[in-house]
């Protein structure tokens, strides 16, 4: 069949045919990563700044994505009714789900609008003349009191009617189901808006054995982590017990492929053990980072921060670490910057973000993170009344209703 070189078919020649069938690119979500046509007109979009970083956030991720039947039918969901609130328990993969479906009309042109806060930002750049994706990413946060006392829910409900009406817009919401089933028990405009057909609800039973194989493939493919730790996945088929482990889901096979993370809580010999402690204890996962591998001071910050239940911003971290040496919980004798307190916190447990206001804010780097110092933290009642004192915040208070609320329920998780 080759007789000459003219037979033999290249890269060139295989670009220039994806040139002349757009369709087949499309078709084949992994062809996006290195497909120019697609990534210019997804980086030649207008967006706003923020939103153009997430994009290219959101593009880095692309090679670690399996693209399962959720994806399918929450795409599918998104089509027809231009709206759509995913929601799951933690760690199911929410946010990478909303995030490439975002991708996904991106590179088909939408100008993506990341909302972080209200609802309002979103409103402020709707544009009629434009096609347009919005983004709320954990729209009710875990403090959805105050969401609720703000008129959030009054507000997103009357937008998620505003986009329906309109064939150049859709909007994709996140949020955990325990969350969003108790907003729709105290908001009468949840209620009457009749979410529940947006809502598309994520399980760990809707992936299947080959769904979770390519899941934990893809992460250790496209890892840091060197041969000596992935043999130990490979020595006696480790990886089925992965795979079939009760505990499984994306987030924690992220964690403990993170060649970073890894490297610092076990060797390559220790390694299988450090995986088999992760999957039968996910919480437990930041306890060596949040119990020995940072101060006490940065300890309470980071406590301060799960009881807010929001990002806090600078000022507020500076008032907090006032408060903190004056309650006599700082027992440091030399008083750092906040500069040199907060880098030490920043892409290990903590990000560092600017808001639509200007002002320089500080969240979690994963929500396990509060899960973890929620179960350890939330029965030392002394303790978090000294913290919330210190913190000082409405946002505080309202949060630890909501988690008192949920814990005498048992729903939060």
């Amino acid at each position: 069949y080759i007789k000459n070189e003219s037979d033999i078919i290249g890269n060139e020649d295989i670009n220039t045919l994806l040139a002349k069938h757009p369709d087949v690119e499309r078709q084949h979500y992994k062809l996006w990563l290195a497909g120019t046509n697609v990534l210019q007109s997804i980086l030649s979009n207008d967006v706003l700044g923020r939103s153009s970083f997430q994009l290219e956030e959101i593009k880095e991720f692309l090679p670690k994505y399996v693209r399962t039947d959720n994806h399918k039918k929450a795409f599918k969901k998104l089509e027809k009714l231009r709206s759509i609130i995913i929601n799951g328990e933690p760690g199911i993969g929410k946010t990478t789900l909303a995030e490439q479906m975002c991708f996904e009309y991106a590179a088909q042109g939408y100008q993506l609008i990341v909302v972080h806060e209200s609802i309002v930002e979103a409103e402020k750049l709707y544009n009629p003349e434009l096609q347009q994706i919005f983004y709320f990413d954990d729209f009710l946060g875990s403090n959805f009191l105050s969401a609720i006392d703000a008129k959030q829910d009054s507000h997103i409900v009357s937008f998620m009617k505003r986009v329906s009406k309109d064939s150049s817009k859709r909007f994709i919401l996140t949020t955990r189901s325990n969350i969003l089933n108790q907003g729709k028990r105290l908001s009468e405009n949840f209620e009457q808006g009749n979410l529940d057909r947006n809502e598309y609800e994520m399980k760990i039973q809707s992936l299947t054995e080959f769904d979770r194989a390519q899941i934990l493939y893809n992460h250790i493919y496209f890892s840091d982590l060197s041969e000596d730790f992935i043999q130990q996945i490979y020595i006696d088929k480790h990886y089925r017990s992965i795979i079939s482990h009760k505990n499984f889901n994306p987030r924690l096979i992220e964690f403990i492929t993170d060649a970073i993370k890894v490297e610092k809580e076990a060797s390559p010999e220790g390694y299988w053990d450090y995986i088999q402690k992760s999957l039968d204890n996910p919480k437990d996962i930041w306890r060596g980072m949040i119990q020995t591998q940072i101060s006490d001071l940065d300890r309470h910050i980071v406590i301060a921060i799960v009881l807010n239940g929001s990002p806090v911003s600078e000022e507020q971290i500076d008032a907090l670490l006032i408060n903190l040496k004056e309650s006599g919980l700082d027992l440091t004798s030399e008083y750092p910057t906040i500069n040199n307190i907060m880098r030490g916190l920043v892409g290990s447990v903590l990000n560092r973000s600017v808001g639509h206001d200007g002002k320089i804010y500080y969240e979690l780097f994963n929500p396990s993170i509060g899960d973890y110092v929620i179960s350890e933290e939330l029965n030392r009642i002394d303790y978090v009344t000294k913290i919330l004192a210190c913190l000082r915040t409405t946002s505080a208070l309202y949060n630890m209703e909501n988690l008192v609320e949920s814990t005498k329920n048992n729903t939060y998780d």
